[in-house]
């Protein structure tokens, strides 16, 4: 029998801990002490169902999902493939990488808040704040991507190629986000224009821009229709 090894890659639940945007943040406060005469230590944790790593069950996306405490673990366990990366010098530019995702978010919430304007949900005033928020990362990410391009096409075929991404962008969204109702891009322009952070921004686009939510196995309750 060959020897098996477990790899925790846990993150350490801390008060940095990365956390979506809006949601909340791990804390943790010692109520009974030693030090002050009590007979044990004791400590009161906040955190989300979310905090550090894990894996969203289905209840995350469907009303009716199964809970963590339901779900099958098979599919958790088994063969990995393990790099390590410890003493690795240089760092992963995560918007030179996701430059194009992260221009198509500004244009997705652009078109929307277009869209969603007349009505009761209109969040212009929420996209034009989180454009001011980022407005440095969606600069960088744009000349990132133009730079690609012209090495491609020229620079003038980098201005055609980015007009057709963005007419593109247009037509896809002129009619509503696929599974995100008028409400909700509202919500989460807010909470992007409150965090400031360019990583998360990266994540999020990559998340907004799916055709259906990340729990792809999962059939969301929004996506019969788009509102």
């Amino acid at each position: 029998m060959s020897e098996r090894r477990i790899w925790d890659i846990s993150q350490t639940l801390r008060p940095d801990l990365p956390v979506w945007p809006g949601d909340t943040a791990f804390s943790l406060e010692r109520t009974w002490k030693m030090e002050d005469g009590s007979p044990v230590n004791v400590a009161r944790m906040t955190l989300s169902t979310h905090s550090g790593t894990h894996a969203d069950a289905p209840l995350h996306y469907a009303a009716d999902g199964l809970d963590a405490g339901d779900m099958d673990l098979s599919p958790y366990l088994g063969e990995c493939l393990v790099i390590d990366a410890r003493g690795v010098s240089n760092e992963i530019d995560e918007i030179g990488a996701n430059a194009g995702n992260i221009r198509k978010l500004d244009i997705m919430l652009m078109v929307t808040s277009l869209r969603c304007r007349t009505g009761a949900s209109d969040f212009q005033a929420d996209y034009d704040a989180f454009a001011n928020t980022h407005l440095a990362t969606l600069n960088r990410a744009n000349s990132i991507l133009k730079a690609e391009l012209a090495y491609m096409y020229g620079e003038l075929g980098a201005v055609r190629e980015m007009d057709r991404s963005d007419v593109s962008m247009a037509n896809e969204y002129g009619e509503g986000h696929p599974w995100l109702s008028c409400h909700e891009l509202g919500s989460i322009a807010r909470q992007l224009a409150d965090d400031g952070d360019p990583i998360r921004l990266s994540f999020a686009a990559d998340e907004l821009l799916a055709t259906n939510p990340v729990y792809a196995s999962v059939q969301h309750p929004r996506q019969a229709s788009r509102r």
